[in-house]
């Protein structure tokens, strides 16, 4: 279960955070995410005590991915992406979701 901590780190990792992309053949870049409006409404239905289990498999994703990052040092963007969908394939899981369709 994640704490309120935890949940300040996902926002910093999520909309705040520098990031390393890099892929086999192509030049390694730094910066922010993208904005994407999927991930910014699910964060405004979880502030507003909305949010729905797709939602919250949103946060168990990022914290994934921000904890291999973390325990990875060197690794990047895409790598700990991978590693997350393992678990917590949000972006599978939102097109899923009938309340999207």
């Amino acid at each position: 279960m994640l704490n309120i901590d935890d949940v300040q780190a996902i926002k910093h990792h999520l909309f705040f955070a520098e990031h390393v992309f890099e892929r086999p053949g192509e030049a390694r870049t730094v910066g922010r995410f993208g904005a994407d409006p999927f991930q910014a409404g699910a964060w405004r239905r979880l502030e507003m005590g909305l949010g729905t289990l797709t939602d919250r498999l949103l946060l168990e994703h990022e914290f994934a991915e921000m904890t291999y990052l973390r325990e990875n040092p060197g690794s990047g963007y895409f790598e700990a992406h991978s590693y997350a969908n393992t678990d917590a394939d949000w972006w599978t899981a939102f097109r899923k979701d009938p309340e999207w369709q």
